[in-house]
């Protein structure tokens, strides 16, 4: 069965084996949602939402009519909860000591160090021009790069045109290469 057939028989029969088919398909898809909204090291919170997301969907099924794909009807629902607790005053980036950031592991073991701390370097710049973004040109970029969607299905999450997603994403975009020009890195 396809999404929006499990969600029709969830809703008739309230068969909890249906919801844990959603469950299974579209976890990984709203963690990765969350994560890219709420930022790298945030990954016990963006867990923690995901949990609260397939909450409130179960909950609210029956709102569910089917008029968009089930997909876009619960990620705007997870990109709603990920948008509210970043919003959040209590928000607050973690802190890891330098025991932890030592203990990271190498991703290629064969390079050399030079080679390693150069990309290690690119990528922390990458990630703190990211985080300098503003949240929705930020989140236009990741759900566009990093969870592969399309225009339309981005604008179905975020309740905007297409031509909208594409100015974001051509904004997002522009910024996101000023502030690695301003560090010294060009084409990323």
């Amino acid at each position: 069965m396809d999404d929006a057939q499990l969600a029709r028989e969830l809703q008739r029969s309230g068969d909890p084996a249906h919801f844990e088919q959603l469950v299974e398909r579209h976890r990984g898809a709203v963690f990765r949602l969350i994560l890219s909204i709420l930022g790298s090291g945030r990954e016990g919170a963006a867990e923690e939402l995901t949990q609260d997301v397939f909450v409130k969907v179960y909950r609210r099924i029956g709102q569910f009519r089917g008029e968009a794909k089930f997909s876009s009807w619960l990620y705007r629902i997870a990109y709603n909860q990920a948008v509210s607790y970043r919003s959040r005053a209590r928000f607050r980036l973690p802190h890891y000591g330098e025991e932890v950031l030592a203990m990271t592991p190498s991703e290629r073991p064969q390079d050399d160090p030079h080679q390693r701390a150069t990309r290690a370097e690119i990528a922390s710049a990458v990630k703190d021009c990211l985080d300098q973004l503003p949240h929705l040109y930020r989140s236009v970029l990741n759900l566009y790069y990093w969870m592969g969607m399309t225009v339309p299905e981005i604008g179905q999450t975020i309740s905007a045109p297409d031509g909208t997603v594409k100015s974001y994403l051509y904004r997002g975009r522009a910024r996101l290469q000023k502030l690695l020009d301003e560090k010294g890195i060009h084409h990323v």
